[in-house]
């Protein structure tokens, strides 16, 4: 075998160098090299080899000396053998040889192929220098090596370059396709084995360097370590000095030159490139190279925005050539946007407008949906919503939702935008003012209010959202209709319960809208509304009772309750389940005192009057706070209005609940010895109570029929028996101590019978003498009686028989509300006049007794 190569620079010849041409590399004269058979070195033409003296074989009898080397012979006797075998045994020998050396060509064909991808040439024949050496090789190995060869007979390059580097070949032949295939797609540069590579000093390592540049350029990364990126600057370096200034190096050594491999902008390399003229001069030319992947390179290191964009269709670099064009011109990007009109190029490009949008990127980007599929629309949410809505928010109402109300928009298309609008991602402010999202809050509540009112509707992904910013408009609208709804106004309460939760746990101070918006929603419903609506509230709220929202919502209920008298009585049973807050902020707040004046049997009367229902409880907290007060002992007409109330609502449970409770308090107290005379009238009432509330109890129909009411029943009549006990006991008693009185004075009038009708006539007439004395003396209105005197001249019941006849008529059955009005009082007065005169018979026993002949006359 022979080679021609340059006696100066040593570069092999070209197959048409024809004897006495000049080196095509360097110029200078070249000589005819000849491989020794023996030791496959090159050595020039002579009588011995140069390197181990073995003497050298005619050219055409390489193949018979390797064969002979194969057998076994010495390389020093391997002429004479040679010699010695004759014409027929050496055309055997060399045709065996000429097998293995045909497949030694297809692997070097091979390379060839694969060099056609690379950036340096010289690896097929590097790759042939390394496997002619091997030859011959045993039959095995010869055989593999051919079935290996057949399985990547492809004619398709790529198809060729991955059956290549997935083979197991000889020699580098797997590395050149590995690298090929990794310079055509530097997404798969991990196969290139970059760090083992590197470590040569070799041209592989330098075509993997420039590997793992392309890709950094295309936007992959490599993945490799300090050392090796150290490695890559050294063999790219090594290659830029040794005057290989093509395009495509030269954009390598600039690229790694810049101030810091994450900044890939022209300002980064700008300042390499001003120390370097040669770098500086070969960029420019790398503008035109037809490598797609150095154009880009070349232009963003030098910042062309023009070569830029004319690779943003590129198959496989125009996403990259987006992002790099977003950073160098993005009006450019957005022009190119706004002139698309295939769905499927829009997509693409969507990903690559500038980050945060500018105005003219959102203005292309609304403009864009205006006809689009819902697809499209999908993926310019997904774009929209990775944006900073701070940035566009002038820019929603005055472009994105006239865009979006031309299409036909899903809502949970809707609510992930709202979402986007309403979320802040800051823990003190977790949702923008409502002014920031009301365009989209009032597209979304459009289309919310077109979907059934059910409580799916208001389970949706994000209507807590559209609740956040309901504070005017269509949304308000919208959360007013669920509210009148049976089948969403509990679910829509709960969603305002968890946005105060929300609100309170995150802001400082606390933020008060979700409380305003329950507020304003109420006045604004109507009185029938509002009736219906403050049980669910009420029942909400006690679900909600861990709402940390929930001093700010009572403070703001008892403000209402002030301010508005109209509504008192249905807001005061919408907040029952605030009822103790709200008690303890009455009690501590003074112009409670406006309302009940600090009376406790007043303020049971406002408060039971608003809340008939909760009296039984009311009724058993002002008897333990204040039970033994004069204003209590007279609230029989107000519980008696109370259980009317009740009745007439159907309610006879709680009726039943509150009679039975009072009695039970009023007899409990007139049991006592101590006691007994304070709440000796009130006990005597309750007779009457009960058997006129039976009689009002048989005209109404019972709204809870299941309810069992026998044990109220046997309780009233416990009472009433407990009661009548007492009276039964003290007129036994009053009958014994009148028959002892009786006999002892009996025994008294026998003993002074004698002298008593001694002194008969005497006293008669002093008798006599002193009635006309006092006749005499009395003068006008000497007939009138302790009954009729007016006593309590400040009271509607001035005199005892009128308080006397006032009583009796109420045990009489007479209606104590028509009685109130005939004499002048209302039940609170009422109140305030028995006491009185409950001070005056406890002063004067006179009056007590007279008032008790009174009742029994």
């Amino acid at each position: 075998m022979a080679s021609i190569a340059c006696a100066a620079c040593a570069a092999t010849q070209p197959p048409g160098w024809q004897p006495g041409d000049r080196c095509t590399q360097c110029g200078a004269a070249v000589r005819v090299d000849q491989r020794c058979a023996a030791c496959t070195a090159w050595t020039p033409p002579g009588a011995y080899c140069r390197q181990c003296a073995a003497e050298l074989l005619p050219p055409g009898w390489y193949g018979v000396g390797r064969m002979l080397i194969e057998a076994g012979v010495d390389r020093l006797a391997l002429a004479g053998r040679a010699r010695a075998l004759d014409d027929g045994q050496r055309e055997v020998l060399s045709s065996r040889f000429a097998q293995q050396r045909a497949l030694v060509e297809r692997v070097v064909e091979l390379a060839r192929r694969c060099e056609v991808h690379l950036a340096r040439p010289g690896h097929a024949d590097r790759l042939e220098e390394q496997l002619v050496p091997l030859l011959p090789l045993r039959a095995a190995a010869v055989a593999d090596l051919q079935a290996r060869l057949d399985g990547c007979a492809a004619g398709d390059d790529q198809v060729l370059l991955a059956a290549l580097a997935a083979a197991e070949l000889p020699g580098d032949l797997s590395t050149l396709a590995q690298l090929a295939q990794a310079r055509h797609d530097p997404g798969q540069t991990e196969q290139v084995r970059a760090g083992w590579l590197l470590q040569h000093d070799d041209t592989l390592a330098t075509e993997a360097a420039l590997v793992v540049v392309r890709a950094e350029v295309c936007g992959h990364r490599a993945g490799l370590g300090r050392d090796d990126w150290g490695r890559v600057r050294t063999r790219i370096g090594a290659a830029w000095a040794a005057g290989a200034g093509t395009p495509e190096l030269a954009m390598a050594q600039a690229w790694l030159r810049r101030d810091g491999r994450e900044r890939d902008d022209h300002v980064a390399a700008s300042a390499a490139l001003a120390d370097d003229r040669a770098l500086a001069a070969a960029l420019p030319r790398g503008l035109a190279d037809a490598d797609p992947v150095v154009r880009l390179g070349c232009a963003r290191l030098l910042g062309d925005a023009a070569v830029v964009e004319a690779l943003t269709d590129h198959p496989r670099l125009g996403r990259v050539a987006q992002d790099v064009l977003a950073r160098l011109d993005a009006g450019r990007l957005v022009t190119r946007f706004r002139a698309l009109t295939d769905e499927d190029e829009r997509v693409r490009a969507l990903r690559a407008l500038p980050r945060p949008l500018s105005p003219a990127a959102f203005s292309a980007l609304c403009a864009s949906l205006r006809g689009a599929s819902a697809a499209y629309l999908e993926r310019v949410i997904h774009t929209l919503t990775a944006a900073t809505y701070d940035d566009v928010v002038a820019e929603v109402g005055a472009e994105l939702v006239p865009a979006l109300a031309e299409h036909v928009v899903g809502v949970e298309h809707g609510l992930v935008l709202l979402r986007w609008a309403v979320d802040t991602d800051e823990r003190h402010r977790p949702f923008r003012p409502a002014a920031a999202a009301a365009p989209l809050a009032e597209l979304v509540a459009r289309l919310l209010a077109a979907l059934p009112r059910v409580r799916a509707t208001v389970d949706l992904h994000g209507v807590d959202r559209l609740v956040a910013v309901a504070e005017r408009g269509a949304a308000f609208a919208l959360v007013r209709a669920w509210l009148v709804d049976d089948a969403t106004a509990p679910h829509v309460l709960r969603v305002i319960f968890h946005l105060q939760s929300v609100l309170a746990c995150h802001a400082e101070p606390p933020d008060p809208r979700a409380i305003e918006l329950l507020l304003a929603l109420w006045a604004d419903l109507s009185d029938a509304e509002q009736a219906a609506l403050a049980p669910v509230l009420a029942e909400v709220s006690r679900r909600e009772t861990g709402s940390a929202a929930r001093p700010a919502l009572v403070a703001a209920s008892w403000r209402r309750f002030l301010a508005a008298p109209d509504q008192r009585a249905v807001w005061w049973r919408a907040t029952s389940s605030y009822r103790r807050d709200l008690e303890e902020l009455r009690d501590a707040d003074p112009a409670a005192l406006e309302l009940d004046g600090g009376d406790p049997a007043r303020r049971f009367a406002l408060y039971a009057g608003l809340d008939p229902m909760a009296a039984p409880v009311m009724l058993r907290g002002l008897m333990e706070r204040a039970g033994d007060e004069p204003g209590v002992r007279v609230l029989s007409p107000v519980i008696e209005a109370l259980v009317v109330t009740l009745l007439g609502a159907g309610a006879h449970r709680h009726a039943m609940w509150l009679l039975a409770s009072w009695m039970s308090e009023v007899v409990n107290r007139f049991r006592d010895d101590d006691r007994r005379e304070a709440w000796r009238a009130t006990a005597a009432g309750l007779p009457a109570l009960a058997q006129r509330m039976a009689a009002r109890r048989a005209a109404t129909t019972a709204a809870d029929p299941g309810d069992s009411l026998a044990s109220f029943e046997q309780q009233i009549a416990t009472e009433l028996r407990l009661a009548d006990e007492v009276t039964t006991r003290e007129d036994e008693d009053r009958q014994r101590d009148a028959a002892r009185a009786a006999a002892v004075a009996a025994r008294e009038a026998a003993a002074r019978a004698a002298q008593e009708e001694e002194a008969a006539r005497a006293e008669a007439a002093r008798a006599e003498a002193a009635r006309q004395l006092a006749a005499a003396q009395a003068g006008p209105g000497a007939d009138a009686s302790l009954a009729t005197q007016v006593l309590l001249p400040d009271q509607p019941l001035r005199t005892l028989r009128e308080y006397v006849g006032f009583l009796r008529a109420m045990q009489a059955g007479a209606d104590v509300m028509a009685l109130l009005t005939a004499a002048g009082m209302t039940p609170a007065t009422w109140g305030t006049c028995a006491t009185a005169w409950g001070s005056v018979m406890s002063q004067r026993p006179e009056v007590a007794i007279c008032m008790a002949s009174l009742l029994r006359g």
